[in-house]
């Protein structure tokens, strides 16, 4: 039996920004290093490979599914990287939900289930976020490239429930 999701979103770790710039100057260092070398030594071969497998591992990682956030008629489910818990959330538990911005700064790392100063924080990529309180204050922020659609979603579920 196949369950019914209201929304379905997947984030992939090779589209977090900071992730990808870091990768991205390692390769352009790797291949300056490769051109200003002598030519046929070991070490420029080895810079030349140093950037092929970062640009590769970079093509690779847009495939890696970080998380993904479901939602059904009760529930929000959280479903991260390969041996990390499934976190689900009651909706009817659920007090507020606003969107908001994820963070001040446009490059913020990718994150799953972490629990910090009172606030569990699921984020891979994107400027948007939904903010869940529950009703014993507990914080939960959700980033999501579709955050306007995810949060309409959860209202009228909520609104629902209420019923």
């Amino acid at each position: 039996m196949e369950t019914e999701y209201l929304y379905k979103e997947k984030q992939y770790l090779g589209h977090n920004r900071m992730s990808m710039l870091r990768r991205t100057v390692l390769a352009i260092f790797a291949f300056v290093a490769f051109y200003f070398s002598p030519e046929g030594s070991v070490t420029s071969d080895a810079y030349f490979a140093f950037g092929i497998v970062l640009v590769a591992s970079s093509i690779a990682l847009m495939y890696v599914l970080h998380f993904k956030t479901l939602v059904t008629e009760t529930s929000i489910t959280l479903d991260g990287l390969w041996t990390s818990r499934v976190v689900k959330i009651d909706l009817r538990g659920i007090a507020e939900v606003k969107k908001i911005k994820y963070s001040k700064s446009i490059w913020s790392r990718s994150v799953y289930n972490l629990h910090r100063k009172g606030v569990v924080r699921f984020h891979t990529s994107g400027q948007d976020a939904i903010e869940l309180i529950d009703k014993e204050g507990m914080r939960y922020i959700i980033g999501s490239q579709r955050a306007n659609e995810l949060k309409y979603i959860i209202k009228s579920q909520l609104k629902e429930l209420k019923k």
